[in-house]
């Protein structure tokens, strides 16, 4: 089956290449089968944390939305970012949708793991496998 991946209206082009993650150095939402896929870069922490929440609303404006967090590209987070994850996954639920991550830093999926949100969050490696485990979760036949 063909995989088809389109831009998300509205959303910016990437302008900034620093560690640091601003409201311009980010890859533009996009979708890959009915997922909205937002790519954090960078650091994302207290001081950052407003312009991934942005993104992440943007994402609200369809009903039941779907969407995955990469994180892959994301060189620190603290406690601040795993608020804003939780806010966004309880939203998303709330709203009939789905949170997903992908993730593959050792360093981060331990933190998820010591801050118990690896099984909440499912943490997968890869666009792919996040909306494989995605699928299943919404058709029932696994837990979040």
């Amino acid at each position: 089956m063909a995989k088809t991946t389109r831009r998300i209206a509205g959303s910016q082009a990437s302008s900034g290449s620093g560690n640091v993650y601003g409201p311009g150095d980010h890859k533009p939402p996009y979708a890959v089968q009915g997922f909205t896929v937002i790519e954090l870069r960078g650091d994302l922490d207290l001081f950052t944390s407003d312009h991934a929440s942005t993104l992440l609303e943007a994402a609200f404006t369809l009903p039941g939305p779907r969407m995955l967090a990469d994180l892959r590209p994301v060189d620190f987070f603290d406690g601040s970012a795993l608020s804003l994850l939780c806010r966004a996954r309880r939203r998303a639920v709330a709203h009939g949708g789905y949170l997903g991550l992908v993730c593959v830093r050792p360093w981060h999926l331990r933190i998820l793991c010591l801050a118990g949100l690896s099984e909440v969050l499912c943490p997968r490696p890869t666009v792919d496998q996040a909306i494989a485990a995605a699928l299943l979760h919404l058709e029932g036949r696994t837990r979040p």
